[in-house]
């Protein structure tokens, strides 16, 4: 009686050494594959041909309903929504270094003219489109989803606010700021158009903007028009806007006097 020589301790027939498929779990069987695996890879002709016939499968209807489908039953069970809420706010909450080097990155990022654009025109596809507001709404509208965001809110409040800029958000204006005559003639010289490059439109009403970021500086060559919308967009990356802002007076004086 021999015994089958993967270790499973079965009999195996005569004149053989395994039993059926059993010499799979052999490491020589093993190394094998990855060797006969590593020259197919090697070629590019089948590498090709496999790239092809994957990307095929995965484009076809049937394959991404199912996909679809899979990752709905996973996904939306509240075991694994708790889970990776729990995992992902851990992880966030611990690690300093990480929400530091994050934001160096998202600052370097929006200094690109083309990034920037780029976010825009996405942010402008999605917020059209209709299914997302259809969905948008419904969640809005579910029990216990305003009481959330207003908590949310809450914590990203002062400090822990990524726009936090020590609190220069109350202080005080100049006194001509309340002259609504003088705040029409800044809008007058920028013919009643909002100056930033990229405006998404979204907003009507036209509002000055300090461009050295100072309340108290309101000076005509400090001051330029921006709608509601985009007077929000521009706290971040203020040195990028300061430059930029001060330049399109510049020209304009130029342009002007020349």
């Amino acid at each position: 009686m021999s015994l089958c020589l993967c270790g499973c301790g079965s009999e195996v027939k005569k004149g053989r050494k395994y039993i059926n498929r059993h010499w799979m779990k052999m490491d020589w069987y093993r190394k094998k594959q990855r060797e006969t695996t590593l020259k197919l890879l090697e070629n590019k002709e089948y590498k090709k041909r496999r790239d092809e016939a994957v990307k095929k499968v995965m484009q076809s209807d049937e394959y991404r309903s199912r996909q679809s489908e899979t990752m709905k039953r996973v996904c939306n069970t509240e075991e694994n929504k708790n889970r990776v809420s729990k995992q992902a706010k851990g992880n966030w909450d611990q690690d300093t270094n990480r929400k530091v080097e994050l934001s160096k990155r998202m600052k370097e990022k929006w200094k690109s003219k083309k990034e920037r654009k780029k976010q825009s025109q996405m942010m402008l596809k999605v917020w059209k489109n209709d299914e997302y507001k259809k969905k948008r709404k419904e969640g809005m509208e579910k029990p216990g989803v305003s009481e959330k965001i207003a908590l949310g809110g809450a914590k990203r409040k002062g400090f822990n606010n990524g726009a936090w800029n020590g609190g220069t958000g109350c202080a005080p204006y100049s006194t001509i700021w309340g002259n609504s005559e003088f705040k029409e003639s800044i809008k007058e010289r920028d013919n009643f158009k909002c100056k930033h490059p990229d405006c998404w439109n979204k907003s009507k009403i036209l509002v000055l903007h300090h461009i050295n970021y100072d309340k108290k500086d309101c000076d005509p060559e400090n001051l330029i028009t921006l709608c509601n919308s985009c007077n929000l967009r521009v706290n971040v990356n203020r040195e990028y806007w300061m430059k930029y802002f001060s330049g399109i007076l510049e020209e304009n004086m130029i342009l002007k006097t020349g």
